[in-house]
């Protein structure tokens, strides 16, 4: 279908579609419009099982809430049926469900000892409980409690959490899970078992267990927060996994989004066993495109299991790569929208410059000032890349890695103005050596005083909205302040813009005018291994062209010239002697090299099957200079004709490259093959 579609404007198109029993693959796809370039998504593709369909009752018997009634009608539009039971519990009532969510209850309504009973009952029939939030009554803690999940009053922290049990089922693609204030905790025994974690790591909020059933219990009102983070994906994981099939394999990949021509990418594919049933002999295919570049076989995989593959892939050319992991069917398989799991990889060669739109907080006026600063850029005749975490989510570290200045804007975004998991990113480019433009008018307020503001910002938060006409500079001899007037208005006025105070050797060269606030702070990280920044706490976009091309120009143009370069190479890794016989020693020496411009720590490692040669660690002087180890690896037991891998790391302290180099024996012969960067 055609039609025009304005700037801004979204359409939703509903067709009427009757399928018979069986598993489709439905794809919504947007041609390109005519200059696009990004086509990550224009298309979207879902499989649908039309089967069995789960039952879920929400028990309101005894007033219990969710707070919110999201999860009902978010499950409701998976095509799950839901009904709300506000009866009393029996065995028989229960039978017409497959799953129970009971949410917490502040008038703590005792349950019937029948209840109870049916409720266990239920559980031991294969069934599955779902107990959400911080304040459950004493009788489902009571029934918790036989599952070895018991409440402790103590308070965890709120907010978005990535400490939890990637491995399980119900995290199953999830990258980080949002739990709101107030928030209680768990403590776990025999048969139950931990699944995830609050923010900073030191209570449980989640718990499950297996027996017969399954029993799940979420220490906070997560459910009235299905959209926050990635918790609409646990939401719907924990039906699959709360209703198994009795033959169900899943694929699920891992792969960067963007590389360069060249880079060694890591394939990793984890291929779960959901079902009831054991497996053997499952079928994993991996494809680039239309082609089959691996075909593994995983002998056995039991109930509940996984098996983790990995595959080097190493493009040589610029394009978008269609990369896909697929598990066959096991034979009686009905259900296999799991089984294949594919992401795009657009390889290209990058810029010395990323842009990265923080356009994914919870809140904003205008949004961020990626307009602004593309078109500076441009004007000004940088190349750069745009990442947009609307569309993209978190950038990692291995991606920011590839560039000597990253621009982050957060403009006038708030509640989540970079999040934690952005944020450590953030420390950890900076301590590599990578460069920072930080932007955004309430970055301070919502970060306060923490490792964020003191590490990256080097600033801390003093007041939100500043009231200040304009700004005054205080350091006219930095190169990020040259060419400015010694004051200068806005052009419209920023709506919050943070007045912060310098910390950690930041320094201030620009304040707003007629207070003791800073509005622009550096920190110059020459000589320290660090990066250097630039922290604007306002929206750029509220400056005049004038003003705003010029602090832009100079921030970059220092930033730039800031940058350090690390690069440790291996330039050769020799054998002696080249053919071997049984029971022979090898000697393997590494030539290293340091072609960047500061002293470096690193590890050489040698591996050669399982069996691991000597670590050495050593210092590397300034760049041009060498060192050559030796370490030795003892092949007894290597029959004559065994094909080995022989894989050398390199790895710095500041986890900036690693070079990869393999040696591969194959009739009688050592030779040396150099990859690419693995960002490892």
């Amino acid at each position: 279908e055609n039609f025009p579609l304005n700037v801004g404007e979204s359409r939703t198109i509903s067709y009427l579609w009757t399928p018979e029993e069986g598993t489709y693959n439905i794809t919504a796809f947007s041609p390109p419009v005519p200059g696009e370039d990004e086509i990550f998504n224009n298309w979207e593709t879902i499989y649908c099982a039309v089967s069995y369909i789960p039952v879920i009752g929400f028990v309101e018997s005894h007033g219990e809430t969710l707070h919110s009634e999201e999860l009902k009608i978010y499950y409701k539009s998976l095509g799950y049926f839901v009904e709300t039971i506000r009866e009393t519990l029996t065995i028989k009532l229960l039978k017409n469900y497959d799953i129970l969510v009971v949410g917490e209850d502040w008038y703590n309504v005792p349950w019937g000892t029948s209840e109870i009973a049916a409720v266990k009952n239920f559980i031991a029939q294969g069934n599955g409980l779902m107990a959400i939030g911080d304040e459950p009554s004493s009788s489902l803690q009571g029934v918790l409690s036989e599952y070895g999940i018991t409440y402790t009053g103590y308070i965890a922290a709120p907010g978005p959490s990535g400490y939890f049990n990637s491995s399980h089922p119900i995290m199953l693609g999830v990258n980080y899970i949002f739990a709101p204030n107030p928030i209680n905790s768990l403590w776990v025994t025999h048969p139950a078992y931990w699944i995830a974690n609050d923010a900073t790591n030191e209570h449980i909020t989640i718990a499950g267990a297996e027996t017969g059933g399954k029993v799940l219990s979420l220490s906070d009102d997560f459910a009235a927060y299905l959209y926050e983070c990635d918790n609409k994906i646990m939401f719907k994981n924990i039906v699959d996994w709360m209703t198994p099939y009795e033959h169900d394999v899943a694929a699920f990949l891992h792969c960067p989004k963007f590389a360069e021509p060249g880079d060694t990418v890591s394939l990793n594919i984890t291929v779960y066993n959901l079902g009831k049933s054991n497996e053997s002999n499952v079928e994993l295919r991996i494809f680039v495109n239309s082609t089959q570049i691996e075909n593994i076989t995983i002998p056995q995989l039991l109930t509940g299991s996984r098996n983790v593959s990995t595959y080097q892939w190493s493009p040589s050319e610029e394009g978008v790569y269609n990369v896909t992991a697929y598990v066959l069917p096991v034979p009686s398989e009905k259900y296999i929208d799991n089984n294949r799991d594919m992401h795009l990889v657009k390889v290209k060669t990058f810029p010395d410059i990323l842009i990265v739109s923080d356009d994914d907080a919870h809140s904003c006026i205008f949004g961020t000032s990626l307009g602004e600063f593309e078109s500076i850029l441009t004007a000004e005749g940088y190349e750069y890349f745009v990442w947009k975490e609307s569309v993209l989510g978190n950038p990692p570290l291995e991606f920011l890695t590839k560039f000597k200045v990253v621009i982050w804007t957060c403009g006038d975004y708030w509640a989540g103005a970079v999040d934690p998991k952005d944020a450590l990113t953030l420390e950890q480019y900076l301590a590599n050596g990578g460069c920072i433009l930080l932007e955004g008018e309430d970055i301070g307020y919502d970060h306060r005083y923490d490792n964020f503001m003191y590490n990256v910002a080097h600033a801390f938060y003093s007041v939100d909205d500043t009231g200040a006409p304009g700004l005054t500079v205080t350091d006219p001899t930095h190169p990020v302040t040259s060419g400015l007037p010694p004051s200068f208005y806005w052009l419209y006025d920023p709506p919050y813009d943070d007045g912060v105070d310098p910390v950690n050797y930041g320094k201030e060269v620009i304040r707003y005018s007629g207070t003791s606030w800073t509005a622009v702070t550096v920190f110059d990280g020459g000589g320290t291994g660090c990066g250097s920044v630039v922290y604007y706490a306002f929206p750029i976009y509220g400056l005049d062209f004038s003003e705003r091309k010029t602090l832009v120009t100079n921030s970059v143009e220092w930033l730039l010239a800031a940058a350090i370069k690390h690069d440790v190479a291996i330039l050769n890794v020799t054998a002696n002697p080249t053919q071997i016989y049984m029971g022979q020693e090898v000697n393997i020496n590494v030539t290293v090299t340091n072609e960047g411009e500061a002293t470096e720590n690193f590890t050489v490692k040698v591996y050669c099957g399982n069996e691991t040669g000597e670590n050495v660690t050593e210092q590397i002087p300034p760049p041009n200079a060498m060192w050559i180890s030796p370490p030795t690896i003892d092949l007894t037991g290597c029959q004559v004709g065994t094909r080995f891998n022989i894989t050398v790391y390199v790895n710095l302290d500041v986890a900036s490259f690693t070079w990869q180099f393999m040696i591969t024996y194959n009739k009688f012969l050592l030779k040396a093959v150099r990859c690419g960067y693995t960002g490892e």
